[in-house]
């Protein structure tokens, strides 16, 4: 609270918005060039964040020093680390063209909301931690990463809802492949191979034969 209305390096704090997940003191604070961000109180007042990630690349890219933003997340010891490298992963791909999924993430379009790019507080007090075999997954594979289209989502689950996945409609029921082939008793191959070739219907008609 203390810290509203002060100023570290371009920020100028303008709330207090509480504890985060990790029980860091969050402020909302507003760069010089008028963007806004959730950062904690430790990074502020050791200088660990002193502007807007806008700012910090054209200082970047102008040759000028760019301190590192230290933390603890980075440790695989962390209990936070699954949703750090979550975080960097999702930038990466969406922003860093030698990443290896940049031309199927931000070379076609796909976005961090702001609130997320400026902030891992804000993205894991969004997230929360992700349980056991859970990872980043965008419900509308077409939409940009922000708290309404993010959730963490097991590996069948994220198959199921790639740009790739293809569908069958049957009797008002609309699964995948891989849900169809679990639903009938047969192998994903001898789905894939006959539905694309006669039809979800001819394989459900034929399916003593295909067992």
């Amino acid at each position: 609270m203390e810290l509203i209305d002060k100023r570290f390096g371009k920020w100028t704090v303008l709330s207090y918005e509480g504890r985060g997940p990790t029980r860091a003191f969050l402020y909302k604070v507003k760069c010089d060039c008028g963007k806004e961000s959730i950062t904690d109180k430790i990074a502020l007042t050791r200088g660990k964040s002193t502007q807007c990630r806008s700012c910090a690349r054209k200082i970047s890219t102008s040759g000028s020093k760019n301190p590192s933003h230290k933390h603890g997340y980075s440790s695989i010891s962390h209990p936070y680390f699954r949703v750090y490298t979550a975080w960097c992963t999702m930038k990466s791909r969406c922003y860093r063209q030698k990443d290896k999924n940049f031309q199927r993430y931000g070379a076609v379009g796909i976005k961090v909301c702001d609130e997320w790019l400026e902030s891992f507080e804000r993205f894991l007090l969004d997230m929360g931690h992700p349980p056991e075999n859970h990872t980043l997954d965008r419900i509308n594979v077409y939409g940009n990463y922000c708290k309404e289209n993010c959730r963490w989502a097991n590996q069948e689950t994220q198959s199921n809802n790639c740009r790739r996945t293809i569908y069958y409609e049957h009797k008002e029921e609309k699964l995948s492949e891989t849900q169809w082939s679990r639903k009938l008793g047969i192998t994903r191959n001898k789905t894939m191979y006959w539905a694309r070739k006669k039809g979800i219907q001819w394989v459900i008609d034929n399916l003593e034969t295909l067992k």
